[in-house]
Formats: structure tokens, C-alpha cells, sequence
């Protein structure tokens, strides 16, 4: 378990993706980016096709809340789970994956099974075609912005 309820989280959507078969047909193991791992910098230098599609979950801001009642505080952390693709054809790829993404998380209800959290959903989703580069070829870029609400004791904070 985490030190602080935001990399539990964090860790939580990475478990409910990866428990999810049609997620983890889709993308290699490998090719799953985390961001909580020992390695500081764990993006690759140069991306493959191999290496494609490659998804990670990433911070995206939010809100907090100190002091909402008299006895608890709230925090609503957005998570983007981006996608990038190397094949322009929305159907081959960036759709299906899309379409898993969606079916593992509802799976999680609203509390992603953590006693703090009490609402979660699917607060935003951009898709640009991302022409080819020199780390890729060209493809898709996508982000699903997971909006997680959390309240706390407002004792907990003091601790």
C-alpha cells in the first residue's frame, strides 16, 4: 500500500487495466508506462513500432478541498491515461483500445474498491492525429481524463 491516497489510486487504475484481458491484449507489457516505478525517467528514447501502442497514466490536476464540513476535506484528482498509436486507421487500434479502457474501468464502480473514494468517471477524452516524428511514426494520441473523488477525516490531515 502506498504512503498517500494519490499513488494508491494511481496504482489502482493501473491494476483494474491490468486485470482486464482485452486491455492487456492490446498492449504489451512492456509497453505499459509507469510512472511510480524506480526508474526516473521511464518514457523510451526512441519508440518502435514495437513499441506501439504505448499507454501510461499520468497526473492531470484537480481540486482540493480543506475543511468542506466540519469533519472532513475532499480532493478530486484527474489521472490521463494517454494512448499513442503508430497506425492512422481509428478502427485497427485507437477505437478498440479506447473501448477497453472504458469496459475495465467499469468494472470499479465508483470507489475503485478504496474506502476514501467516493466518485469516479470519465471527465474528458481528446484524440489528435499525431504526424510522424523523430521518436515514432505517424498515429494517434488520446487521453481519457479519469476524474477520482476523494474525501478524507479532517483528523487524518492533522496526523
Amino acid at each position: 500500500m502506498a504512503d498517500d491516497p494519490f499513488t494508491e489510486t494511481l496504482n489502482k487504475l493501473w491494476d483494474l487495466l491490468e486485470s482486464h484481458a482485452g486491455f492487456t491484449r492490446l498492449v504489451s507489457l512492456k509497453n505499459r508506462i509507469k510512472l511510480t516505478g524506480r526508474n526516473p525517467v521511464p518514457y523510451r528514447a526512441q519508440a518502435q513500432s514495437a513499441d506501439l501502442p504505448e499507454v501510461l497514466i499520468e497526473p492531470a490536476g484537480g481540486e482540493v478541498h480543506l475543511f468542506v464540513t466540519g469533519s472532513s476535506s475532499r480532493a478530486v484528482q484527474d489521472y490521463a491515461i494517454v494512448i499513442t498509436t503508430d497506425d492512422l486507421g481509428v478502427s485497427r487500434t485507437l477505437f478498440p483500445l479506447k473501448w477497453e479502457l472504458m469496459k475495465a474501468l467499469s468494472k470499479s464502480g465508483d470507489s475503485l474498491g478504496l474506502s476514501f473514494v467516493k466518485k469516479v468517471r470519465i471527465k474528458e477524452l481528446t484524440e489528435r492525429e499525431s504526424g510522424r516524428t523523430d521518436r515514432r511514426a505517424a498515429g494517434w494520441s488520446a487521453s481519457l481524463v479519469v476524474s477520482v473523488e476523494m474525501w478524507f477525516a479532517n483528523a487524518q490531515l492533522q496526523t
